[in-house]
C-alpha cells in the first residue's frame, strides 16, 4: 500500500491510495509549488506502483529528502524560495543525495549549460504528457535500483 501526503499552504490533509501494482517500483519525491500539478503527478505515479512523497518547493525538498529516501525526485523548474535547477545542484553537491536521479519539468525545456545541466538526469517540457513522465521516472528508478545493487555486490566482494 502506498501513501502520499497531500496538502497546500492553508491546510495539510492525508489521503491513502492503494497502488494498482503489488511490486514496489521505487520511491519518488514530487516537488511543485502548484498543489494541483503536485497531486496530478503524485496520483499518476502512485497508480503505477510508486511510493510517493511530496514537497511544496525546493527548500521543502531539501528538508524532506533524507527522510523520504527517494530513488527519483521530480522537480518543477520555477518555484518560490528555491527553484528546481538550484535544488538539483544542491542535491548533487551533497554525498548523501548525489546518487538520487532528478527529473526537471520546465517551460523552457532546453537543458542549460553549466552547473545545473549535469545535476539533471531527465527533462520534460510543459505541458507534459503524464505517460512520458511515468516512462522517465520508471527508467530512472530502474537505473537507481541497478546502481544500489552494484554497490551492494561490490561490498560483498571485498
Amino acid at each position: 500500500m502506498s501513501q502520499a501526503e497531500f496538502g497546500d499552504d492553508q491546510r495539510e490533509s492525508r489521503f491513502s491510495l492503494t497502488a494498482m501494482h503489488v511490486r514496489r517500483l521505487g520511491r519518488v519525491l514530487v516537488v511543485d509549488d502548484d498543489a494541483e500539478i503536485r497531486r496530478l503527478i503524485a496520483v499518476s505515479l502512485m497508480l503505477e506502483g510508486f511510493d510517493v512523497q511530496m514537497a511544496v518547493d525546493g527548500q521543502d525538498c531539501l528538508d524532506k529528502v533524507r527522510q523520504a529516501a527517494p530513488d527519483v525526485i521530480v522537480l518543477n523548474d520555477k518555484m518560490p524560495r528555491l527553484g528546481g535547477r538550484r535544488t538539483a545542484v544542491r542535491l548533487r553537491r551533497s554525498p548523501d543525495t548525489a546518487h538520487i536521479k532528478v527529473v526537471l519539468i520546465t517551460a523552457g525545456y532546453k537543458p542549460s549549460a553549466g552547473r545545473a545541466g549535469t545535476a539533471i538526469d531527465a527533462y520534460l517540457g510543459k505541458p507534459f504528457d503524464p505517460a512520458e513522465l511515468i516512462r522517465a521516472v520508471r527508467k530512472l528508478a530502474d537505473a537507481a535500483v541497478d546502481c544500489v545493487g552494484d554497490q551492494l555486490r561490490g561490498r560483498d566482494q571485498v
